[in-house]
């Protein structure tokens, strides 16, 4: 054995700087949508062959930052090869599965109607193409009956006033008889039945 072989060291390992880890920028795996970043881990053992550190990419995650920024019912995704923006009118829920009263887009769709709950999307994407931003209105039919219903209570409400045995005066009586008449003529006034008895609807006052 020579003089060189026995006084042989192994070389020093190489320190290798993992103190600069790359940026990672990850995403939702079933939506795409942008969750935060988090910081790629090294790896030990292809970074100890190369000499320089290796990095291993989280899952669900690249490498490119996103330039997009998301406006009101946007959502920023991951399509594959970019960052990109797409339509979001979901629905917001707290911690507890509560919906977030005022967030979403509230639609509704042909044959829905009046009183009908609003829909809301559950992904990602843009309204139904037949989707109505305004609650279904009550039909013609429905504003007549209540329109009929709001004058048989306010009927009833003066009926004891002209019962016979009553005391009011004949002026008095003359006034509610009068008012209960244009109550009964109202249906068949001009406009009917116009928001079927509410603000819009011209009442007769006693």
């Amino acid at each position: 054995m020579s003089e060189q072989e026995d006084f042989y060291q192994p070389p020093e390992p190489v320190q290798i700087d993992y103190s600069n880890p790359p940026t990672a920028y990850c995403f939702d795996p079933d939506t795409g949508e942008y969750a935060g970043t988090d910081f790629c881990q090294p790896d030990p053992l292809e970074s100890a062959q190369a000499g320089a550190p290796v990095w291993l990419l989280p899952a669900n995650a690249t490498l490119e930052a996103p330039t997009l920024t998301p406006q009101d019912k946007q959502a920023l995704c991951w399509s594959g090869e970019a960052w990109e923006l797409k339509e979001d009118h979901r629905q917001k829920h707290d911690t507890g599965g509560v919906p977030v009263e005022g967030t979403g887009t509230a639609y509704w769709l042909p044959g829905d109607v009046y009183g009908a709950s609003p829909r809301y999307m559950d992904t990602l994407g843009p309204l139904p193409a037949d989707a109505v931003l305004t609650a279904p209105a009550k039909s013609t039919a429905q504003l007549w009956e209540d329109l009929r219903l709001e004058r048989d209570n306010r009927l009833g409400a003066t009926d004891y006033l002209v019962m016979p045995d009553y005391p009011i005066a004949d002026e008095k009586r003359a006034q509610v008889e009068a008012y209960r008449q244009a109550l009964r003529d109202l249906p068949a006034q001009e406009g009917a039945p116009w928001d079927g008895g509410g603000e819009l609807t011209p009442w007769p006052t006693l």
